[in-house]
């Protein structure tokens, strides 16, 4: 299968009750076919439970779920009960978008990083959590599998003052190249949707490091951030030509 497009699908989107998660939800909604379940996941029940009604208002012949859970504690038996209720509709399709995800400490520099529960607690939210919930998806699913990570360069170029996202952005990349190895009837693409305007923009912005600062204030005035829509566009055309071996890691900037 070249892309899910027109399918009825499942599909599950982390980090979907804002920003970028929203978009992609909100962008591939118009993709799917009639009778498709499309889950929204992330911490906050109550914006999760305003965007189901937004989205079932645009799109009236899908059905919006939600599934609030905090990342760092969920297990891969949560996952396995999330696509046990949700695969009754027989799908010819399942989707899952990766895009949830945090920065971390962004106020200390790696070597003034001493607390280890901290640490535990960014890593299992950031690495374990794709890796449980993809186990789950390819655990349940019978249909055709998409998987789709949200990546970033800091995955690929270290950056001073971010080394903890780097690492977990490293982490995923190798992961989800490994899985595409060892499972070739999955189709996995590794999207890094560029610098966005978004909170985590705005984190950095904040940050008590002067290197952090000044990475957002280069990205801002080289003219090359970006908005939500424009990156899930790119995003969109990517899946819809389905051009890419599975695995890759592609950039927005990418030509």
């Amino acid at each position: 299968m070249k892309n899910f497009y027109g399918k009825r699908c499942l599909l599950l989107v982390t980090g979907a009750s804002r920003g970028l998660g929203s978009e992609i939800a909100r962008a591939l909604s118009e993709k799917l076919g009639g009778g498709s379940v499309v889950v929204l996941a992330a911490t906050n029940s109550d914006l999760l439970q305003e965007k189901c009604r937004e989205f079932a208002q645009k799109f009236p012949e899908i059905s919006f779920r939600s599934f609030t859970s905090r990342n760092e504690d969920a297990t891969f038996a949560d996952y396995e009960e999330l696509f046990d209720e949700h695969m009754k509709i027989s799908p010819d399709a399942v989707v899952v978008v990766h895009n949830a995800g945090s920065l971390g400490n962004i106020d200390s520099p790696l070597c003034g990083q001493t607390d280890g529960e901290a640490i535990d607690r960014f890593l299992r939210a950031n690495v374990r959590h794709p890796m449980l919930l993809s186990s789950a998806a390819i655990s349940k699913s019978k249909a055709p599998l998409f998987l789709i990570n949200i990546s970033s360069l800091c995955g690929i170029k270290p950056m001073k003052g971010t080394g903890l996202y780097c690492t977990a952005k490293a982490a995923r990349k190798m992961y989800f190249s490994c899985l595409a190895e060892e499972n070739p009837g999955i189709r996995i693409l590794q999207y890094s949707p560029g610098p966005l305007d978004t909170d985590m923009m705005d984190q950095l912005r904040k940050s008590a490091l002067d290197d952090v600062v000044a990475i957002a204030k280069v990205v801002k005035e080289s003219g090359t951030l970006l908005t939500v829509e424009q990156t899930t566009s790119k995003l969109c055309e990517i899946i819809e030509e389905g051009a890419y071996e599975s695995g890759a890691h592609l950039d927005y900037f990418d030509r």
